[in-house]
């Protein structure tokens, strides 16, 4: 397997690059957990942004959605069977990379939950999130759901 990690780490930095708009640190890693793979590491990014026209902080911290421990306690382990999921498992750090503690993760998820803002939302409704500004997600629903992607400059 070691010599064909530099080809499948090459062809992985052309296919994420393609498609996510910021610097991508590929490295393999292997645990009992999860075998082999290769994991992509974001620049460290600041937890408040203000807003561009008010100067209000604003919490943009995806800890809450992307914390392997908060999302195994809230949505269970995945099956092996749920395809695209399962090989897009994430987690978060501290910006030396140590790990966050499970008391500060759980301060974290209280804090997110109390301070939840719901926009009720009816058929027909469009909802326009700007991802580098605002922490979002949405609430367990019945019906279809169309979700489309744009970026912007």
């Amino acid at each position: 397997k070691e010599p064909l990690k530099g080809v499948f780490k090459a062809v992985a930095q052309v296919a994420v690059g393609a498609k996510i708009d910021m610097e991508l640190e590929l490295r393999w890693d292997e645990n009992e957990e999860d075998g082999l793979r290769l994991l992509a590491f974001s620049p460290t990014q600041p937890p408040v942004n203000r807003h561009p026209v008010t100067g209000e902080p604003a919490w943009f911290c995806n800890v809450h959605s992307h914390s392997r421990y908060l999302r195994d306690g809230r949505d269970g382990k995945l099956v092996e069977s749920s395809g695209a999921s399962k090989l897009n498992v994430t987690n978060m750090f501290y910006g030396d990379l140590s790990e966050v503690s499970a008391d500060d993760l759980k301060h974290i998820d209280e804090v997110t939950m109390k301070n939840l803002v719901y926009v009720p939302m009816e058929k027909g409704d469009v909802v326009l999130v700007d991802n580098y500004q605002v922490m979002h997600g949405r609430d367990v629903f019945t019906g279809e759901r169309l979700h489309a992607v744009t970026w912007f400059q």
